[in-house]
């Protein structure tokens, strides 16, 4: 019976690989603070702990690598959170510089990737049939980095598609002449800006919003709160900063408060003044704040692992 059956085709899995922007970073940090708690031993904390790990990597990749894609800038974003036992008013970082940035920024999702996923292709840094290439995808401020002969060719090439494009669609196109005075990155900007408001146009709304749910399940993991008018702010609980407290000081004795912070901000946890007050009474409370001067200059957090 065996020997009648048909020979199974070997399938090519590389057609649907699935890549991430910005990967190598994500897995490196991730392997860093994996290996820190795996490390101390502490299987307890570990085991409830865990879950949360992933979900604050899902949380920080969306937040941080979505709302970027079409950014023109490299620079570090800051999004702000708020500790959930603390008040919050409009002037707040948490409420100007936080979740309703990202907000703002992600109800584009879809256009977004799809333009960045023509421009890759148009760049040659994307190879259709070649799956080993997505890996190496380039944001908008990476690919306005090119030297100019590479900018040139990618304008040269988006102008090409659009053309095709506008023709396929029925948008009107008028191709901007090239000369030695053209500003190539921003004759390429303002092309990509004209490409946008065709997706925008020609994706249905219902399909838009689909594709960014991954933003609205960001409240069911308990990453946003309710502010009343204010609305909905990034929400750093108890248990949040307790984790990432232990991954940063992991095996020292302690560390100094302001190192402290400074670890959270490496992991995207950012919080103005008053909030990093807030958790300084919170770590009094829960024994894990050590003064070693009588002006309390000097304070330190001491290790949970």
């Amino acid at each position: 019976m065996k020997d009648s059956l048909p020979a199974l085709e070997i399938q090519d899995t590389n057609k649907e690989k699935f890549t991430l922007i910005n990967a190598n970073y994500y897995k490196s940090l991730f392997t860093e603070d994996f290996h820190i708690l795996m490390e101390s031993g502490n299987f307890d904390f570990i085991s409830l702990n865990i879950n949360k790990l992933f979900s604050f990597y899902y949380l920080i990749y969306i937040v941080y690598t979505g709302s970027s894609i079409l950014d023109r800038n490299e620079n570090n974003k800051r999004y702000y959170f708020a500790y959930e036992k603390e008040q919050v008013s409009r002037s707040r970082y948490a409420v100007t510089d936080g979740y309703h940035e990202v907000k703002e920024l992600s109800a584009d999702i879809l256009v977004d990737i799809d333009i960045m996923h023509y421009l890759n292709v148009l760049s040659g840094n994307f190879i259709i049939n070649n799956p080993e290439t997505y890996s190496s995808e380039k944001k908008l401020a990476e690919l306005l980095s090119l030297d100019s002969k590479e900018l040139l060719t990618l304008l040269q090439n988006l102008q090409s598609f659009k053309g095709i494009y506008s023709q396929t669609i029925s948008h009107d196109y008028i191709k901007n002449n090239i000369s030695v005075e053209t500003d190539i990155q921003n004759e390429l900007v303002k092309e990509i800006n004209e490409l946008k408001e065709w997706l925008k146009m020609d994706e249905s709304l219902e399909t838009q919003k689909r594709y960014r749910k991954s933003y609205d399940e960001i409240k069911q993991l308990n990453y946003l709160k309710s502010r009343g008018s204010l609305g909905n702010v990034l929400n750093a609980s108890q248990e949040i900063i307790l984790l990432f407290t232990a991954i940063v000081v992991g095996n020292n004795e302690h560390l100094l408060l302001r190192r402290v912070f400074e670890g959270f901000e490496h992991h995207g946890l950012f919080f103005d003044k008053t909030s990093k007050n807030e958790i300084v009474k919170f770590y009094e409370e829960v024994n894990l704040l050590e003064k070693m001067s009588d002006s309390g200059d000097a304070q330190y957090v001491k290790s949970i692992l």
